[in-house]
C-alpha cells in the first residue's frame, strides 16, 4: 500500500499547528535564516515545538531551506540545518546543491521545485545523488508526471492548490534584474502581478494596462485520484505566507477529498488519526484570484486574471439592481455586514467594497456606480466564514481502545490505532462493588471520556468477576495518567527516516551556465565533481542581467491573445495586425522571444 501525504505550508507555529489539526500528514515551514519566502522565518524552538507535536500524529515537519546561497552564508545555512535535525525535522528542502557538499546531517533531502526540476534525466540524477523526494514544476502534465514516476524510484511531490508563479521556478530574474530582490534567495517583489503593456514590434500597444502575466490560483482537487494514479505521493498546498484562516480551510478541504479516495489498499494515509470537522471547508472562500487547473490536462489559454492578482472569493451571483447607495443581487447566500464583495469594471479591473450595511435583500455598500445590472459579484470576504475558522472546534483524534481487567491486580491497558500500548498494574485493595452494574457502567463512563487530549476512546472493556468500586476522581485521575502515557508512547515510537549516503554521478550537461544557478564555491565544487565545467555563475553572483532570459514560462502571451499559429486557440481575446514583441510598464521595456517548439515564452531586458 503506498501511503499518501497531505503537506501544508506553514508560516510559523501557531499555523503549522492549525495545519497538522485539520488533517496535514506533513508541513514545511521556513527556519530563521535562508527561506525562499523571507518573510515567514521561524525559531528552532519553535520548529522543535512544531516537530513534535506532528509526531503524535505520526506526520512529518519539513525545513524549508531553499534559498541559493553566498559563499559567506554557508556555514550558517549548515548550522541551521544540524539545528533543526536536532530539533526533530524529518526532511530538509534545498535548491542550492552546495549544502550537499559542505555537509547536511544524515537527512532524507528533498529538490525543491526551485531546482527545476523538468526533465526524467534531471530527477534520475538527484536520485542517484541521494535526494529522496523531488518537487515537479506545476507546469506538469499527467502524462509528464507519470513518466517520471514510472521511470524513476524517487518520491514524487507536485502542487495541487495555491498560487501560481507564471515562470518556471528557479529560472525567474524579473525581480532581481528590477530591484535585485532575487526570487531564488527568498526576496521575489512579485512584478508579475503588476499591470503590462502587450506591444507589437513596432511599438504599438495590443493590449493596455493589463495583468497578463498574473496567473490564476492553482487547484486540482478534482483530480487528485489522477494524480495519485501517475505516481504523486505527497500533494503539496502552496502558501507560507498564507493566514491560518486560509490553511485550515485549504487543507481541511483536501483532507476530506483525499480520505473519500484513500481505500487501504492501493493507498493509504501517511499519518494517523481522524478530523471531526465543524464547518465545511470551501476553497472559493479562501484567498483566490479564481482558479485554474494550468496544463494537467494539456495546454489552456485562459490561466491569467487579466483583471488584477487580488483576491475574487467566491460567486454571489449577478447584479439586478443598483440604486447609487445599495445593490441587489441574485444569489441564494446570506449577506451581512462586514463582508467583502468585488466585481470587475467595465475597464476590466477588479472593483471592491465593503458592506455596511444589509437591509433584506438591498446591499449597502460604497463606490458600487460601476457594478451595473448585470455583472457578477463576488465575496472576496465572507465574515460568517471567517468566524466559523476562529471558533477552532474542529478536532483531530487518534483512536483508543481501554481495557480494564480486575483479578488480583487491577490491569488497565491503553491501545491505539497504530498498535502503542501501555499499562497501569494496581494492586486490587478496593472494595467490591456491592452494585456491580452500577460500578461497570461508572467505570465505562469515566474511561470513554477524552478530555483535552489527541484521542477518542471507541470502546473500553472490563474483564473479571470481582468488579471493585473506585471512586470518580480515582477512576479520572487514572485516565488521565494512562492517556499520558500513551501519547508520550507515541513520541518515544516514532522513528525518524535515515538520509542516503551523498554520490558524485555525472551531471547531465558538460557545461554549467547562468541558469544553473551556481552561487557559491561549494556548489561549484559540488557540479566539478559531477564532471561539469563551470562556465557561469548565477546571475546574482555578479548582478549581471544582460542576455539573460529574466523569465522562462510555459504562459504564452501569443497564445492567450489568439495568435499561436501552432495551437488554435477557439475564442481569441484580441485581433492585433502582428504578434505581441514587447511588454512595458511604463518605465522598462522587455523584449519577447518564442520558443514554439517546446511551447516555451522567454523575456529579455530591452532598453
Amino acid at each position: 500500500m503506498k501511503k499518501i501525504e497531505l503537506l501544508s505550508p506553514a508560516k510559523n507555529l501557531e499555523v503549522g499547528m492549525a495545519a497538522f489539526q485539520y488533517g496535514a500528514d506533513a508541513v514545511y515551514i521556513g527556519g530563521p535564516l535562508f527561506s525562499a519566502r523571507e518573510d515567514a522565518m521561524n525559531s528552532i524552538s519553535d520548529i522543535e515545538k512544531l516537530a513534535k507535536f506532528g509526531h503524535k500524529f505520526n506526520a512529518k515537519t519539513y525545513l524549508a531551506l531553499n534559498t541559493l546561497l553566498y559563499d559567506n552564508e554557508v556555514d550558517d545555512a549548515i548550522k541551521i540545518a544540524h539545528e533543526a535535525y536536532n530539533a526533530g525535522v524529518d526532511a530538509i528542502i534545498i535548491q542550492d546543491l552546495g549544502l550537499i557538499e559542505a555537509g547536511l546531517p544524515p537527512i532524507p533531502i528533498h529538490a525543491s521545485t526551485q531546482m527545476h526540476n523538468d526533465s526524467l534525466e534531471k530527477v534520475k540524477f538527484l536520485e542517484n545523488v541521494g535526494f529522496s523526494r523531488v518537487v515537479l514544476p506545476r507546469e506538469f502534465s499527467l502524462s509528464e508526471i507519470e513518466n517520471i514516476s514510472q521511470n524513476s524510484d524517487i518520491e514524487i511531490e507536485f502542487f495541487v492548490h495555491g498560487a501560481l508563479c507564471v515562470s518556471y521556478s528557479g529560472q525567474c530574474y524579473l525581480s532581481a534584474e528590477r530591484g535585485r530582490r532575487s526570487a531564488n534567495r527568498g526576496a521575489c517583489a512579485q512584478p508579475c502581478r503588476l499591470p503590462w503593456n502587450v506591444l507589437d514590434k513596432s511599438k504599438q500597444i495590443l493590449l493596455e494596462n493589463s495583468h497578463i502575466l498574473s496567473l490564476k490560483d492553482f487547484r486540482l482537487d478534482y483530480e487528485l485520484k489522477n494524480l495519485l494514479k501517475a505516481g504523486v505521493m505527497s500533494l503539496k498546498i502552496e502558501g507560507r505566507l498564507k493566514n491560518i484562516s486560509y490553511v485550515k480551510n485549504i487543507v481541511g478541504h483536501y483532507r476530506q477529498v483525499l480520505d473519500n479516495l484513500l481505500d487501504n489498499k492501493e493507498f493509504g494515509k501517511a499519518s494517523s488519526g481522524k478530523v471531526y470537522f465543524d464547518f465545511s471547508p470551501d476553497p472559493e472562500k479562501s484567498f483566490n484570484r479564481q482558479y485554474t487547473q494550468l496544463n494537467i490536462n494539456g495546454i489552456i489559454a485562459d490561466i491569467a486574471n487579466t483583471a488584477g492578482p487580488k483576491s475574487m472569493g467566491k460567486l454571489l451571483g449577478k447584479t439586478i439592481e443598483n440604486r447609487d447607495n445599495y445593490l441587489t443581487i441574485n444569489t441564494k447566500e446570506k449577506i451581512v455586514t462586514g463582508d467583502g464583495i468585488c466585481w470587475i469594471d467595465k475597464s476590466g479591473k477588479i472593483i471592491g467594497s465593503e458592506i455596511y450595511k444589509v437591509e433584506g435583500n438591498k446591499i449597502y455598500a460604497r463606490r458600487i456606480e460601476t457594478c451595473k445590472t448585470g455583472t457578477e459579484v463576488f465575496r472576496n470576504k465572507d465574515l460568517s466564514f471567517e468566524n466559523e475558522l476562529n471558533r477552532n472546534k474542529t478536532e483531530r483524534l487518534i483512536d483508543v481502545e481501554i481495557g480494564i481487567k480486575f483479578d488480583k491486580h487491577i490491569t488497565i491497558s491503553a491501545t491505539d490505532e497504530d498498535k502503542n500500548r501501555v499499562e497501569i498494574i494496581l494492586e486490587n485493595s478496593f472494595d467490591e462493588a456491592l452494585n456491580v452494574e452500577k460500578a461497570s457502567s461508572t467505570i465505562k463512563e469515566q474511561f470513554s471520556k477524552a478530555g483535552e487530549t489527541i484521542f477518542s476512546i471507541n470502546n473500553v472493556k472490563i474483564e473479571g468477576d470481582e468488579i471493585a468500586f473506585i471512586r470518580i476522581s480515582e477512576l479520572n485521575s487514572l485516565r488521565r495518567d494512562l492517556l499520558q502515557q500513551l501519547e508520550d508512547k507515541r513520541l518515544e515510537n516514532y522513528k525518524r527516516e535515515d538520509g542516503s549516503k551523498i554520490s558524485y554521478p555525472q551531471y547531465i550537461d558538460k557545461e554549467i551556465l547562468h541558469y544553473h544557478n551556481v552561487l557559491n564555491n561549494y556548489a561549484k565544487t559540488f557540479y566539478e565533481k559531477c564532471g561539469s565545467q563551470i562556465v557561469e555563475m548565477a546571475p546574482e553572483f555578479e548582478h549581471n542581467y544582460e542576455n539573460v532570459a529574466l523569465m522562462t514560462t510555459h504562459h504564452c502571451i501569443k497564445y492567450s491573445l489568439g495568435r499561436c499559429t501552432i495551437k488554435y486557440n477557439p475564442k481569441p481575446l484580441i485581433l492585433a495586425p502582428s504578434d505581441p514583441e514587447f511588454i512595458s510598464d511604463g518605465e522598462n521595456t522587455y523584449k519577447l522571444s518564442y520558443d514554439c517548439k517546446n511551447c516555451r515564452m522567454k523575456i529579455f531586458k530591452y532598453e
